[in-house]
């Protein structure tokens, strides 16, 4: 069998980034993913995440790869979705309560935690700039978190995102109503809502 061609292709099939993991569960040695870094085709680029040197740090897919109970949200969302440009300086991610969250916040994470019945509530996946599919909320659950979260989250980045949204053709008033009321922030969310009228 010739591990260093099926590493090749393993690589190719996901655009460039892999996990040890994903090495073990092929089968393949792991001593072929330091040849494959001596020949300069990969980097280590953390712990148990490896990426090819021709393709692009994609910095969200190789957290999520890493940290996979961890879901894109608030301001992390709101950047996936294109309502901020600028990329958070650290993920913002939502866990469900009981995680252990110590190797995320080590690894510079901001990390909301909330009940397991509400943590799938909006959960969506979304292309990063690069291409490649991450787990994240949908627009109407992500600007639920920020008010919900309202005291962290510059108050700019809420109203531009309310204002964005309510001037967007894709918007779900309905879905966004329901998920304030879900996550008790329906009363606030109004007065957003009314106060860009």
């Amino acid at each position: 069998m010739d591990y260093t061609k099926m590493l090749k292709k393993l690589v190719d099939d996901n655009a460039g980034i892999i996990s040890t993991k994903m090495v073990t569960e092929l089968g393949i040695p792991r001593t072929y993913l330091s040849e494959l870094i001596k020949k300069g085709m990969l980097e280590r680029y953390k712990r148990g995440i490896y990426i090819s040197t021709q393709s692009n740090d994609d910095k969200m897919y190789c957290f999520q790869m890493r940290f996979s109970q961890a879901t894109f949200s608030h301001e992390s969302a709101l950047f996936l979705h294109q309502y901020i440009e600028k990329m958070p300086e650290q993920p913002i991610v939502t866990v469900k309560t009981g995680t252990n969250t110590k190797n995320l916040v080590n690894n510079g994470a901001r990390v909301h935690s909330i009940r397991q019945d509400l943590y799938t509530l909006g959960e969506t996946e979304i292309k990063t700039r690069y291409g490649r599919n991450v787990r994240t909320y949908n627009i109407e659950r992500s600007i639920c978190d920020i008010i919900r979260n309202r005291s962290r989250v510059d108050s700019e980045i809420i109203v531009s995102t309310v204002k964005k949204y309510n001037d967007s053709p894709e918007k779900d008033f309905s879905r966004l109503i329901t998920y304030a009321e879900e996550l008790k922030v329906a009363k606030i969310l109004n007065n957003y809502l009314e106060f860009l009228q």
